[in-house]
């Protein structure tokens, strides 16, 4: 990166170096011309003082040298726009980044204490040492909240500019090779490839770091959906081939074949979850005969832990023996709407009702 930003500011001085060439007088004229184009600043805020910056920076770089070789060219010949936004856009990342890494830890703090609140309420004797808790509890849910949706925002902000960076990453590699025609560019072409690997080698960082986080995110999810507690201590997944290993408190891998059907659905569960975090964005998700292999531990965590913060929208088909009276109870308050179908022998069809088998008061209203 720092070899990017000297060559980009060298490819300034030569270009000043240059201006008293008739030639090349033309061609800071022209570059003059570029910034002052509104088209090229629509969508950047406070066009006017970054635009003002770098036609001061242009000059001073200009005015900066004296001595030039005549045969000495720019090796990108871009605008300095286009090389602070590709500078900026790398720094931004790397703050990001940082940013991301601070907020994961301070959900992971808040989550600790939701725990802990959550295991002192089951605990808890009577309403009076219950009312504070849930207090709490309902504090640092909305502060769980906030720190989610903000780690929401950076990682969405993260692909944008990884886009943009991509962008800009296919346009060198296009000047780059026009540099290898040229006999004379020799010096030049040798620098554009070092900048070429610095480019692909954060490229690579910003996906090892993608993938640190999707480990993060789907050891969180197995700890709070698996009834055994410290059955996973760690998650590793392989860059290359994506392979998850799963580890003991001990470091030894876990097979994923030795699983029992409902971790192995509570892992496939786990992965889903994590994949959308890491995504950053708002992915529905629909489930078909949900608790079929559960046992009641995990079935307990499913109604919990995943159905009612899963996604913004979560389809449940399920049958009356899965989400029973006593889960729909649970699922109530998080419900925005419910639907039985009902099967009628005399008519040979299906009936479909508005509401689930059980209204509020827990009375049966649809038979099955």
């Amino acid at each position: 990166i720092k070899s990017l930003e000297a060559q980009i500011k060298k490819d300034s001085e030569i270009t000043k170096k240059q201006f008293e060439k008739e030639i090349l007088d033309g061609k800071l004229n022209q570059v003059l011309a570029i910034l002052d184009q509104k088209t090229l600043w629509k969508g950047i805020p406070d066009e006017s003082k970054l635009k003002d910056t770098l036609k001061l920076k242009i000059s001073n770089i200009f005015n900066s040298k004296k001595s030039l070789k005549k045969d000495t060219k720019n090796l990108f010949n871009f605008s300095l726009l286009e090389s602070t936004n590709i500078l900026n856009l790398l720094e931004n990342l790397t703050s990001n980044i940082s940013k991301l890494d601070k907020g994961s830890k301070e959900f992971d703090k808040i989550s600790d204490k939701l725990n802990q609140i959550e295991t002192a309420l089951s605990n808890a004797p009577n309403d009076d040492e219950i009312g504070p808790l849930i207090s709490n509890l309902n504090n640092l849910h909305k502060e769980q909240g906030m720190i989610i949706n903000e780690i929401e925002h950076l990682e969405r902000k993260i692909t944008t500019q990884n886009t943009y960076l991509k962008i800009k990453n296919s346009k060198i590699r296009n000047i780059v090779a026009d540099q290898y025609k040229d006999k004379n560019a020799g010096t030049q072409a040798r620098l554009a490839t070092e900048v070429q690997k610095v480019l692909d080698e954060y490229i690579l960082k910003l996906k090892e770091k993608k993938l640190q986080l999707l480990e993060v995110y789907l050891l969180e999810e197995l700890q709070r959906l698996l009834h055994k507690e410290n059955l996973i201590t760690k998650v590793t997944i392989d860059k290359e081939s994506f392979e998850i290993t799963l580890y003991d408190k001990d470091e030894n891998a876990i097979p994923k074949d030795l699983l029992s059907k409902g971790e192995q659905q509570m892992f496939a569960t786990g992965v889903l979850l994590a994949l959308a975090k890491t995504s950053g964005k708002p992915l529905p998700f629909m489930i078909d005969t949900p608790l079929a292999r559960l046992d009641v531990s995990h079935r307990d965590n499913m109604i919990e832990k995943f159905f009612p913060y899963a996604s913004h929208q979560v389809v449940i088909f399920s049958t009356d023996s899965e989400i029973s009276e006593k889960y729909y109870q649970q699922l109530l308050p998080y419900l925005s709407r419910s639907y039985a179908m009902e099967y009628l022998p005399g008519k040979g069809k299906t009936k479909q009702h508005l509401g689930y088998f059980w209204n509020e008061k827990g009375e049966r209203i649809v038979a099955v």
